[in-house]
C-alpha cells in the first residue's frame, strides 16, 4: 500500500512544495484534504506498517525513491508472498491515492537530471500526481512544463550542494556582517579619492604639456608633480583592488552561511514531517481489475457505515482515472495494449524509458566530450597568456632600466640647471649694477638740462617749451632704452670676453710661474744694487730745497678743487627740484593726453551713431517718396511720372556724390596723417642715432 501523505507534513524540497503551492492545476488536492485524512484513519487499522523500502528490490535503480516503479515492484513481491501463504484465498486489495502532489527528486541520482526533458517521464510522475477533483471527471491530468521540473531539480542540487557549506556562530555572523559594511564604505571612499587623484593628475599633465614657461626649475617641479600623482592613483588603485577582493571573500562566506543554515533548517522540517506521519504499508494489486472491483464489493459487505462505502466509491474512481491515463499515454506515443492491469501498463512505460535512458546517457557523454575539449582550448589560452606575460615582464624590466637611466640624466640636468641659475643670478646682478649707474649719469644730465632751462623766459613761449621738454624727454627715454640694449649687448660680450680671457688666464699663469723664477734672481741683483746706491746717497747728501715750493702748490690746488665741488654739488641739488617738478608736470600732460584720448574715442562713438542714424533717415526719407509718387494729382500721367523719376534719380546722384566726396576727404586725411607719423618715426630714429653716437662719444 502507498502511503498516505498530508499536505503540510511532506518531505519533499522546497521547490516542489513551490510548485505545488503556485501552480493552479494543483488547487484541486486541497479542497480533497479533509477527505483523504478521514480514508487514512479509517484504514490505519488495517494495514501494517513499514518504515523504509530500502530493503526491496527494484528494476529501475537510477529513478527516484518513490516512483511508481519502486512501488510496482514491491507489491508485486509483497503479492507473490500472500499468494505463498494463503493459497487459493481470493484476494483484495485497495489503492490509495495521496492526497497530495508528492515528488522526490534525489540530486544522487545520475539519470533524473539527464531524463528531465524526456516527456514520457514528466507523464509519469504526473499520472503519480494525479487527484480527481470528482468522481464525474476522470480524463482530467497535470501536465507540468519541463522548466518548472528543471527548476525543482535545480533547488533539490542546491540543497544538497550547500551541506557541505561551513556554519559559522552568531558572533561570527555577527561580526562578519560588520566587517562587510566596513569593507563596503571603505570601497566607496576609496573609489572617490581614486576620482579625484585622476582628476589632479590630468590637470597636473595638462599644465606640464601647456606650460610656457622656459624655466627648468618649473618644468621640473610640474613634472614631478605629475609623478607623484601618477604614483597616488597607482596605489590607490591597489588599495581599491585589494578592498573589493576582501570584500569579495567576506560576501562570498556569509552566502556559504546563509546557504547551510537553510539546507540545515529544511532537513529538520524533512525530518519532523517524515515522523509527524508515519509510513505505511498497502496489500498488493491484483492482476485485473475484475479482483479489484470483487475486494470493492467484499469490503462494502463487511462495512456499514455510509462513508465507508463513499471512501470505496473514491478509490475505485481513482483507479479508473489511473488506468486511463495509462492508457491516454500509450495511445499518444503509440503503444498499444489490450490489458486493463496498472502493472501491465507501467511494466511497457519502463521498457519504453530503457532506450530514452541510454539516448541521454550518449548525451552526457557528448556533453562530457565537449567540456574536455574546453578545457584543453583553455590549457593552450593559459600557456598563451603566461608567454605574454613572461614577454610583458621582460619589457617592464627593459623600461626600468631606460628610467634609471632618464633619472641619472636628469640628475645631471637639474646640476647644469642650477649651475645655469647661479650664472644667470651673477650676471642679472652686474646689470643691475649698469642700471644703477646709467640712472645716476642719467640724473646728472637731467640735473644740468634743467639749469640750462631757467634761462628760459616763462612768458608766451611756455607752452612750446614744455612741448620741447617733452619731446626731449621722450627721446632721453628712448635713449635710455637704446643705452639699456646696449649694455645688455655689451654684457654678452663681457661675458664671452671673460669666458676667453679665463682662458688665457690660465695660459697667463704658467707662464708668470716660469717668470716669477727669472724675477727672483733679477730682485737678487736689484738689492745689490739698492745697497751700492745707498752707499752712493751717504756720500752725496746735499739739501733738498725743491720739496718746500712742491707743497705750497700741492696747498693751492687742494683749495681750488674743494671750492668746485661745492659749487658743483650745490648746482647738482638745484637741477633735482628742478626735475621733480619736470616730473609732476610731465605727469600732468599724460593725465590730460589720457583725457583727450577718451573724449575722443566717446566723440567718434558719437559720430558713428549719428551716421547711422542718418543712414536710416536717408532710407525712410527715399522709402517715403516713392509711397508718395504722384500723391498731389488726381491722374497720373507718363511726364509727370517720368519729372518725378528724375528728380529722384538726381537727389540720389547728388547724395552718391556727397558720399564719395566725404570718403575721398577722409582718405586724404589718413593720408595726410600716415605721412605725419611715418615724418614722425624717420625723426625720432635719426634723432636717435644721433643722440646714441652723441651718448657714446661722451661716455
Amino acid at each position: 500500500m502507498i502511503p498516505l501523505k498530508q499536505a503540510h507534513t511532506d518531505d519533499r524540497p522546497n521547490g516542489l512544495k513551490f510548485t505545488r503551492n503556485n501552480f493552479p492545476h494543483f488547487s484541486a488536492v486541497k479542497k480533497e484534504q479533509d477527505y483523504s485524512n478521514q480514508h487514512y484513519n479509517h484504514n490505519n487499522n488495517n494495514r501494517t506498517s513499514t518504515s523504509s523500502y530500502g530493503s526491496q528490490a527494484s528494476l529501475s535503480p537510477t529513478l527516484p525513491t518513490r516512483s511508481p516503479f519502486r512501488i510496482r515492484d514491491s507489491l508485486q513481491q509483497q503479492q507473490q508472498q500472500i499468494k505463498a501463504s494463503h493459497g487459493n484465498k481470493s484476494n483484495t486489495s485497495s489503492l490509495d491515492e495521496p492526497s497530495t502532489i508528492y515528488t522526490s527528486i534525489s540530486s544522487s541520482s545520475s539519470s533524473s537530471a539527464n531524463t528531465v526533458d524526456d516527456d514520457l517521464t514528466h507523464e509519469l510522475q504526473n499520472i503519480w500526481k494525479l487527484k480527481p477533483i470528482d468522481t464525474a471527471i476522470k480524463q482530467e491530468t497535470i501536465q507540468i512544463d519541463s522548466e518548472d521540473m528543471l527548476m525543482q531539480l535545480l533547488v533539490s542540487h542546491a540543497v544538497i550542494d550547500s551541506k557541505e557549506y561551513p556554519i559559522l556562530s552568531f558572533e561570527e555572523y555577527e561580526q562578519l556582517k560588520q566587517h562587510h559594511s566596513k569593507l563596503r564604505n571603505q570601497i566607496s571612499h576609496a573609489s572617490a579619492r581614486l576620482q579625484l587623484d585622476k582628476k589632479i593628475g590630468a590637470t597636473s599633465h595638462s599644465l606640464s604639456n601647456l606650460s610656457t614657461n622656459k624655466n627648468r626649475e618649473s618644468v621640473m617641479i610640474l613634472l614631478d608633480e605629475a609623478v607623484q600623482a601618477d604614483r597616488k592613483v597607482k596605489q590607490l588603485s591597489e588599495q581599491l583592488d585589494r578592498l573589493k577582493v576582501e570584500e569579495v571573500e567576506t560576501e562570498y562566506r556569509i552566502l556559504q552561511h546563509t546557504a547551510g543554515i537553510l539546507s540545515q533548517g529544511l532537513q529538520k522540517l524533512e525530518k519532523q514531517s517524515s515522523l509527524q506521519s508515519p509510513m505505511l504499508s498497502s496489500p498488493p494489486l491484483s492482476s485485473t481489475s475484475s479482483s479489484s472491483s470483487l475486494s470493492f464489493q467484499a469490503q462494502l459487505s463487511r462495512t456499514t457505515s455510509v462513508k465507508s462505502k463513499q471512501k470505496l466509491q473514491q478509490l475505485q474512481s481513482e483507479i479508473e482515472t489511473i488506468t486511463h491515463a495509462l492508457k491516454s499515454i500509450l495511445k499518444r506515443y503509440n503503444l498499444q495494449s489490450d490489458s486493463n492491469s496498472p502493472t501491465q501498463l507501467l511494466s511497457m512505460l519502463e521498457t519504453q524509458l530503457q532506450p530514452e535512458s541510454s539516448f541521454s546517457s550518449s548525451i552526457a557523454d557528448r556533453r562530457v566530450q565537449q567540456l574536455e575539449d574546453q578545457l584543453s582550448v583553455a590549457h593552450d589560452n593559459e600557456e598563451r597568456v603566461q608567454q605574454e606575460l613572461q614577454q610583458e615582464q621582460a619589457q617592464v624590466n627593459q623600461l626600468k632600466s631606460v628610467v634609471s637611466s632618464m633619472e641619472l640624466q636628469a640628475s645631471k640636468l637639474h646640476s647644469q640647471s642650477q649651475a645655469l641659475y647661479q650664472r644667470e643670478h651673477a650676471l642679472r646682478n652686474e646689470m643691475e649694477q649698469y642700471r644703477d649707474q646709467v640712472f645716476h649719469l642719467r640724473k646728472e644730465k637731467e640735473r644740468l638740462e634743467s639749469g640750462q632751462n631757467k634761462t628760459l623766459s616763462n612768458g608766451q613761449d611756455y607752452s612750446q617749451v614744455e612741448q620741447q621738454q617733452t619731446q626731449e624727454y621722450q627721446a632721453k627715454l628712448r635713449e635710455q632704452s637704446v643705452f639699456l640694449e646696449k649694455t645688455a649687448r655689451q654684457c654678452d660680450e663681457l661675458r664671452t670676453q671673460h669666458e676667453q680671457l679665463s682662458a688665457t688666464c690660465r695660459n697667463l699663469e704658467q707662464m708668470v710661474q716660469e717668470k716669477e723664477k727669472a724675477l727672483d734672481a733679477r730682485d737678487a741683483q736689484i738689492r745689490q744694487l739698492e745697497a751700492e746706491l745707498a752707499q752712493q746717497q751717504q756720500r752725496q747728501q746735499t739739501p733738498l730745497l725743491h720739496s718746500a715750493a712742491n707743497q705750497e702748490s700741492l696747498m693751492q690746488l687742494q683749495a681750488m678743487f674743494s671750492e668746485k665741488e661745492a659749487a658743483w654739488i650745490e648746482k647738482s641739488e638745484a637741477m633735482e627740484a628742478n626735475y621733480e617738478g619736470i616730473l609732476r608736470e610731465f605727469d600732468r600732460l599724460t593725465g590730460t593726453a589720457i583725457e583727450f584720448e577718451t573724449d575722443k574715442k566717446n566723440y567718434e562713438r558719437r559720430i558713428s551713431k549719428l551716421m547711422k542714424e542718418v543712414q536710416d533717415l536717408e532710407s525712410v526719407l527715399s522709402q517715403e517718396r516713392t509711397k508718395h509718387l504722384n500723391h498731389s494729382r488726381d491722374t497720373a500721367t507718363t511726364a509727370s511720372l517720368r519729372k518725378e523719376f528724375y528728380s529722384m534719380i538726381n537727389s540720389m546722384k547728388q547724395d552718391h556724390e556727397r558720399v564719395l566726396q566725404r570718403e575721398a576727404d577722409e582718405k586724404k586725411q589718413l593720408e595726410k596723417q600716415l605721412k605725419d607719423l611715418k615724418h614722425e618715426r624717420d625723426m625720432s630714429r635719426y634723432e636717435r642715432m644721433n643722440k646714441g653716437v652723441q651718448t657714446l662719444f661722451m661716455a
